[in-house]
């Protein structure tokens, strides 16, 4: 063997195991070929020498060893290689094959003048000890025979690089091509008792989320946990592929197995059941999940843990699949070290290039309230991993600036595990104007009109783009599209909170009965009073024409998908006029959209004072009665409408600005259609519009949640970001699928 020293002649006479080696899967010179593959920069192989007296320069030479390694005439980084025999011009030695003297001895040296050496270079291909024998026959056809034991160790750290959720070779050769694999690390805060509630802000999670256990008489200690279901989308997995193998080569009782992080920055999740052909098994079997949903972690990796008691579940059924969660930013490799027992000599050791960040750090983001924007490449997602589209992603109402942060995460994380390989961007815009700001939708959907044109701006020069909304962010994407003109490439709406008339004109309804969306008081009054019904009394050459609903955004639907909800709370719509109390104390969100058209111009809580469905008077005594308003010709309804008059001089106005009908539509003119996000919106059968509330197995998965009264099963307004992803992931596969963002 290599050295002829003393310590080798020990390993062979005294180990089973001979000369112990890796697998070098690694890429040597960067050159994105591995080092299997690469015949110009193979690595460093494992020296073999072959001795020979002077004077037999005509033996005959035959090796015989398994398929298990390859033995080359040259050493890995000596230079190019030839992939064949050396009796067909290569730099391979066959097994079974009778050299010449002179066709193996081509590069010879002495040792101590006494043998002829040649030195010949192993290279591991797979897991085994096997005896490489090498016979040689004299003239006077005397055999020799030598033979030594080598043992091949293949243990890979191999995530599931490509998101397909099987770790197979495509992962190992991306493995062996030194690629890092990047991730976030948990720093948002789950609830452990909640499938659908947490906080999603990157960085909300503190020291205090560790568990304390306070033994009588003893030292408190400490211990991280997986805090719900809702935790596991921040968990990856990684393959200890051939750990079977390796542990049948080295047994844990005489050798030790550690899992080492020099900065301490992963947790590990070891349980039986997780395979490689299903890598994403924590993020879509719901009994795992529960099962599992609080076990305590593995994670003082940073004092190099010993896994030996761990061995049993990790190679369970011949499976070696481990879950990990970045606790701490780093960019430090994690390292699986094997040690013999005797001396504590480390026999073997592989790393996992890893890169943990921020989620933050992952995508871009654009921030329309005049904060800082982060456009360019993300520190730990290069462009290099993604592929030209680029995806826009909007929240709604009601979301602070430090909130839109874990809605971008969360949209950012979903998305990437149903397979998107577009460039994210998170976007946060002003959609949480007055307090409280649940009483002022009005006010912030004019905000989302304004911010519309700083979206088109902000996004012109970038290509290839599509845009996600949810609740009033489809307002401001709808708006640019509409009005300047923003190139989308697809554009999903979800939970729309847009009258679905602005999209479809023909959903709007004037009928007087058993209309929800025309206010109580105004059921005898006929449509051309109504603040809804005003524009049809102008001609085109008065802007006031536009002060409807109707088409507003006509022409956004060429290139969307609605995902709207049958069972959405905010947007319900309810079997009467309602009130602030509607819905229950403890459920004002229920009709939470129906309120504030129904409220336009009551000037009630809630509401506005701007025209709407409240009435023109004059020292509280109402103008019109039914019968003189009913009676009123076009003159009369043009000079003084039936409806409130607030702002007059607004209303007034033969030359209403865009911006000022835009503003009227928000916080004076009611919708009379339920909102986009409610309902289906035509072309219905080009596959446009699904409904998330539809049968349980095509979005609502895996049973489910029931909150009891008086939501029950139902797909609510946040659902698809505060549900757990193991019940909601279809949403995210078709948004993939449909918008081709893999």
């Amino acid at each position: 063997m290599p050295d002829m020293d003393d310590g080798e002649e020990y390993v062979q006479a005294n180990s089973s195991l001979g000369k112990v080696f890796k697998v070098y899967h690694e890429d040597y010179d960067g050159d994105g070929i591995p080092n299997v593959e690469d015949m110009d920069a193979g690595g460093l192989f494992v020296p073999l020498v072959v001795m020979s007296h002077p004077s037999a320069t005509t033996a005959k030479y035959k090796f015989d060893f398994d398929n298990d390694i390859r033995i080359w005439v040259k050493n890995g980084n000596s230079g190019q290689r030839t992939n064949d025999f050396i009796t067909a011009g290569g730099n391979l030695i066959e097994s079974e094959y009778e050299y010449e003297y002179s066709e193996l001895f081509t590069d010879s040296w002495s040792a101590g003048g006494k043998m002829n050496c040649q030195t010949l270079y192993i290279e591991g291909l797979t897991n085994g000890t096997q005896n490489i024998s090498c016979e040689y026959i004299l003239e006077d056809t005397t055999l020799y025979t030598e033979a030594v034991t080598v043992s091949v160790i293949d243990a890979s750290l191999v995530p599931d690089y490509d998101l397909d959720g099987d770790i197979d070779n495509d992962d190992l050769f991306r493995y062996s091509t030194n690629e890092v694999y990047r991730f976030w690390i948990n720093d948002d805060d789950d609830d452990p008792d909640s499938e659908d509630s947490g906080d999603d802000n990157p960085g909300s999670a503190s020291e205090d989320s560790m568990i304390c256990i306070q033994p009588t008489g003893g030292a408190p200690e400490y211990y991280y946990q997986i805090d719900g279901v809702r935790d596991f989308i921040d968990f990856f997995a990684v393959n200890i592929a051939g750990l079977q193998e390796t542990v049948n080569i080295l047994p844990s009782s005489d050798y030790d197995y550690y899992l080492k992080h020099v900065s301490g920055a992963v947790n590990v999740f070891i349980a039986p059941g997780l395979t490689s052909s299903e890598a994403d098994y924590h993020l879509y079997n719901k009994t795992f999940c529960e099962a599992n949903k609080t076990t305590r972690l593995l994670y003082d990796i940073d004092t190099e843990f010993c896994i030996n008691a761990n061995l049993s579940a990790l190679v369970y059924n011949n499976e070696s699949v481990m879950l990990l969660e970045g606790c701490v930013e780093s960019t430090s490799p994690l390292v699986l070290e094997i040690r013999r027992k005797s001396d504590d000599s480390v026999v073997y050791s592989t790393i996992l290039r890893l890169s943990l960040s921020s989620v933050k750090d992952m995508y871009r983001t654009l921030d329309l309230r005049g904060g800082t924007s982060y456009t360019g490449q993300p520190a730990n997602y290069p462009d290099s991993l993604c592929n030209a589209t680029n995806l826009f992603f909007l929240h709604g109402f009601k979301v602070t600036e430090a909130d839109s942060h874990g809605w971008n995460s969360e949209f950012f994380k979903r998305l990437y595990w149903s397979g998107s390989n577009a460039k994210f961007w998170g976007v946060t815009w002003p959609g949480d104007t007055g307090t409280p700001t649940a009483l002022n939708f009005h006010e912030n959907a004019a905000d989302a009109f304004n911010t519309a044109s700083n979206l088109y701006y902000a996004t012109t020069s970038v290509s290839n783009k599509t845009f996600i909304a949810h609740s009033l962010g489809n307002m401001v994407i709808s708006a640019a599209i509409e009005d300047y003109g923003l190139d989308v490439d697809k554009y999903f709406m979800l939970n729309c909170a847009v009258p679905s008339e602005a999209y479809d004109s023909s959903l709007a309804s004037t009928a007087t009965n058993n209309n929800y969306m025309l206010h109580e008081d105004w059921e005898e009054y006929l449509p051309r009073t109504w603040a809804s019904q005003w524009y049809e009394l102008f001609d085109s050459t008065d802007n006031r024409c536009n002060l409807t609903w109707r088409g507003r955004f006509a022409n956004v639907v060429s290139n969307a998908y609605n995902y709207y909800s049958s069972g959405d709370e905010v947007l319900e719509i309810d079997d009467g006029t309602p009130d602030v109390f509607s819905g229950g104390l403890f459920h004002l969100e229920r009709y939470a959209w129906h309120k504030q058209e129904i409220f336009k111009g009551t000037s009630i809580i809630g509401g506005t004072s701007w025209a709407g469905w409240g009435f023109f008077r004059i020292f509280e005594t109402q103008y019109y009665d039914v019968a003189s308003a009913n009676a009123a010709s076009t003159n009369d309804l043009l000079d003084v409408p039936v409806f409130a008059h607030y702002p007059w001089n607004t209303l007034m106005n033969t030359n209403m600005t865009n911006d000022e009908v835009d503003e009227m539509l928000t916080m004076g003119i009611p919708s009379l259609s339920y909102p986009a996000g409610r309902k289906h919106i035509a072309p219905d059968d080009d596959g446009f519009s699904f409904d998330m509330n539809s049968s349980p197995d095509t979005f609502r998965l895996n049973g489910w949640l029931n909150r009891g009264a008086p939501y029950g099963t139902r797909w609510l307004h946040n659902d698809l970001k505060n549900v757990a992803y193991v019940y909601n992931y279809s949403l995210f596969d078709k948004i993939v699928d449909d918008g081709e963002l893999e």
